[in-house]
């Protein structure tokens, strides 16, 4: 049997500018209009699980088997 967990964190930052090419910049008319900065994380967290079993038919079963089959 065994068992596992990972945690994952993952950090993003994004960043996005509208400019504006028309005319001289002025306060009124400024080359970059909008701005935003964005800056997030995200965890992942995995859990697993496994069990494993070996077996072998042993002689003792095979005689059981056989008697309960032909009892019938």
């Amino acid at each position: 049997m065994s068992a596992n967990r990972s945690e994952a964190f993952d950090e993003s930052h994004a960043q996005q500018k509208n400019y504006v090419a028309r005319g001289r910049a002025t306060i009124s008319n400024p080359y970059v209009r909008r701005a935003r900065f964005e800056s997030s994380g995200r965890t992942t967290t995995r859990n697993g699980a496994s069990l494993r079993a070996d077996w072998r038919v042993t002689h003792e079963y095979r005689a059981f088997v056989c008697r309960a089959w032909l009892d019938v």
